[in-house]
């Protein structure tokens, strides 16, 4: 017996030594780095669950990135002292993977490896925390090549009193259902996108965070969850875009925050967002509180907004607001103003004091119940409605001391000139599923065949905003876009604006199955997928034109079908007849047909300067010289250049009236002005540049500075013409401009005149 536990005792002998010798520990014990364990990998690999990591004050290097799979707490000293450095450029640097009970307190994490590449989308995180729980306390992340701290994948936690600064794209961000974290007393300054982000069915509180300087907005909660979330009491400043965004279907509460001098909105909510803004207090920037978008409806009440240059409140494009005891004081501008068709307000007991503008505000075609607010000792009226179908029920108004009347119902803009069309909102809108909403606002654009002030045609720019306005749900998204395309033309069988949609969706499929090479470098996969493409834009012409309402952009559309299909001239002529009896005006009309006139599709100069002369024939009665001038400079924009086919006293003519019919607008100035160098005629070139200064409208000038450099040298200094422009021959070089998409030419002007 004493043989055996004497060998006993030497077997444990052995193990104790074994064991200190390989760091191991037992569960809830605490291992040093680098006293027990030289590195936080190592100790990472000994720890057993449930352990503490203690790491020392300096500098510890991750060379690789590290996945935790066990419960652990990773404490520092400070973060000021303890620091992580990682070069980690993809993936994560530390992840949690799954693991339920996961601390970190104490310590810094900064990126020192090289910037990232630009335009990548695939981020890298300092912290990644994917499922399970996570809490996170007392740290610094700083200088990401992505992401500071990334909650996903349905983790849970928090993340309180650290600071997550100089981040590429995002500070903290919380993603994807189920996932919920308390986002509270943290600082995130300097990111390159937003500072914290909720996002795809997340939910969280944010409260009591500092976010300011970063790229967009100070927080932003987007798609979240049904259930409310709650941002309250954050200080949200010096943003490059929005102190708080709330949008794309969140379902918010915004109370009692800070947002100064953010360069566009103290607090918005947009993109068919919903909810409460109460109680906050916004200063500076463009607007306070913003409500805008279909399918957005908030309640903004006892908010605060001063100091802003447009107005302290709005509500925008479709959406529908009830304003209520809100106090909008001393704004650059307006106090409150409703806008646009289809917004509806209820503008309730709220003080609009000292305004340099007018305190209330309603027009562009809204309608508001205005009742039971003080508007006093504002720069212009008390309350002003102006613009065509802008309506309001007013009554029980405080109206005293305002410079220019108490109350004014001003004849303003005609609907034709109203600006109702911004792409963006157009795209979400139908991102959002808002078609009723769409439909109305094009049948309203046909009806008055709407301009922006600066010339710009809205309908084509509705359908450039319906085809491309949303990142997630556009033509190039499928087929989920012809899709949802498909199921609103089947729920409204009326309508027309649907099945344009999906006529120039398939027009733009059958040119990308194509290529834009010659027709010699086509395959006969291209051929096929070309040809498939048109069939199925052309049936929903032919369907289109069945339909009540008619459109001028169906027979633009229906031009560029036709002319793949390689029809007669006869059928395009008939074509754009149809399309001229709807609307003499249509600019993408005249460019969709102006290509068949073009040598390459068998045409030529005589053939374009009697088009350029029928043209003047026929609009010179309602439209002057100005629809002349209009297609001579489409022309001229082809890169064929046979805009010099036109008679340029006509075309300066033409400028000139635009010019007073839309004296706002820097496209028709500067593009007035390339062409009167085009046509040598310098005498005009040189006052045209002394109106246009040292700031020429780029993409008149077709993006380029310096062609606008040489162009001027020419008119005020006698410098050589600039050989800016392609006169004889075919466009040079690049297959795009030698064999363009029907259509083309109007695309890239559009383009020049986007709002």
């Amino acid at each position: 017996m004493k043989r055996k536990g004497s060998l006993m005792a030497r077997w444990m002998l052995l193990f104790a030594v074994v064991g200190t010798c390989f760091g191991a520990v037992a569960e809830g014990d605490t291992v040093r780095v680098p006293a027990d364990q030289p590195t936080l990998p190592a100790a990472v690999e000994a720890a057993p669950p449930g352990a503490t990591i203690e790491l020392a004050a300096g500098k510890h290097l991750l060379p690789a990135g590290l996945r935790i799979t066990k419960p652990l707490r990773i404490k520092g000293e400070s973060p000021e002292t303890t620091i992580l450095q990682t070069t980690v450029l993809e993936g994560e640097t530390l992840l949690a993977d799954k693991v339920d009970g996961f601390t970190l307190e104490g310590v810094a994490i900064e990126y020192t490896g090289p910037a990232p590449p630009e335009g990548r989308t695939d981020f890298p995180s300092l912290l990644s925390v994917a499922g399970g729980r996570a809490d996170v306390s007392n740290c610094v992340f700083r200088n990401s090549a992505g992401f500071g701290v990334f909650y996903k994948e349905g983790a849970k936690g928090s993340i309180r009193k650290s600071r997550v600064e100089d981040c590429y794209a995002i500070g903290i961000y919380v993603k994807d259902a189920d996932t919920s974290v308390a986002v509270e007393e943290n600082e995130v300054h300097k990111s390159g996108r937003e500072g914290i982000v909720i996002y795809e069915k997340a939910t969280a509180v944010v409260a009591g965070n500092r976010s300011g300087a970063n790229g967009l907005s100070g927080i932003m909660v987007a798609d979240t969850s049904p259930d409310t979330l709650t941002v309250r009491g954050n200080t949200c400043e010096q943003n490059h875009e929005d102190g708080i965004r709330a949008c794309l279907r969140a379902n918010a509460h915004i109370e009692g925050n800070t947002c100064r001098d953010n360069g566009n909105r103290g607090v918005a909510m947009d993109t068919a967002g919903t909810g409460t803004v109460v109680g906050n207090t916004c200063t500076g920037g463009q607007i306070g509180v913003d409500i805008r978008s279909p399918g957005t409806t908030v309640t903004a009440e006892g908010n605060i907004c001063s100091e802003t240059s447009l107005s302290g409140m709005s509500v925008f494009f479709g959406a529908k607001g009830i304003l209520k005891g809100n106090k909008c004081l001393k704004n650059r501008a307006l106090g409150i103003r409703v806008s646009h068709w289809e917004t509806t307000a209820e503008v309730l007991e709220n003080v609009c004091n000292e305004n340099a503008g007018s305190g209330i505000v309603v027009d562009t075609g809204a309608f508001a119940a205005v009742r039971s607010n003080e508007c006093r000792q504002n720069g212009s009226f008390g309350m002003l409605v102006s613009d065509e179908s802008s309506s309001a029920d007013v009554s029980e108004n405080r109206l005293e001391g305002n410079s220019k009347g108490d109350s004014q119902k001003a004849e303003g803009l005609p609907a034709r000139l109203q600006y109702q069309v911004l792409p963006f909102e157009i795209g979400t809108a139908f991102l959002n599923r808002q078609t009723r909403y769409l439909d109305s606002v094009a049948t309203r654009l046909r009806k008055h065949r709407s301009r922006y002030s600066d010339g710009g045609y809205q309908l084509a720019h509705f359908y450039d905003g319906l085809l491309s306005g949303s990142d997630s749900l556009n033509k190039d998204v499928r087929p989920a876009f012809r899709e949802a395309l498909e199921k609103w033309a089947g729920e409204m069988p009326e309508s027309t604006t649907p099945r344009i949609a999906l006529a120039m969706s398939h027009v733009h499929y059958a040119w990308t199955a194509r290529g834009h090479g010659w027709a010699n470098e086509v395959s006969p996969e291209g051929w096929e997928g070309f040809q498939k493409h048109l069939e199925l834009a052309e049936k929903w012409c032919v369907e289109t034109e069945s339909k009540p309402e008619k459109d001028p952009q169906l027979y633009a559309t229906w031009i560029t079908v036709a002319m793949g299909n390689c029809a007669e001239d006869s059928v395009l002529r008939g074509l754009f007849e149809k399309g001229f009896s709807l609307d003499p005006g249509y600019l993408d009309l005249y460019s969709s047909y102006c290509q068949n006139l073009l040598p390459r599709w068998g045409g030529g100069r005589k053939q374009i300067g009697q088009f350029f002369a029928e043209v003047h024939e026929r609009t010179r009665e309602s439209m002057g010289e100005k629809m002349y001038a209009m297609v001579a400079d489409v022309q001229f924009c082809s890169g064929a250049v046979y805009g010099d086919s036109a008679d340029w006293a006509l075309v300066s003519k033409g400028f000139d009236q635009l010019l007073e019919e839309f004296p706002e607008s820097p496209f028709y100035l500067n593009r007035y002005c390339l062409l009167a160098c085009f046509h040598k005629d310098k005498e005009k070139a040189k006052a045209l540049f002394d109106r246009i200064g040292d700031a020429p409208h780029l993409p008149a000038w077709e993006y380029e500075q310096a062609k606008f450099n040489r162009a001027r040298r020419w008119a005020r200094f006698d410098a050589p013409w600039p050989d800016l422009f392609q006169i004889e021959g075919e466009p040079p070089g690049n297959p795009d401009e030698r064999n363009p998409t029907p259509g083309a030419i109007l695309s890239r002007v559009m383009r020049m005149l986007v709002k």
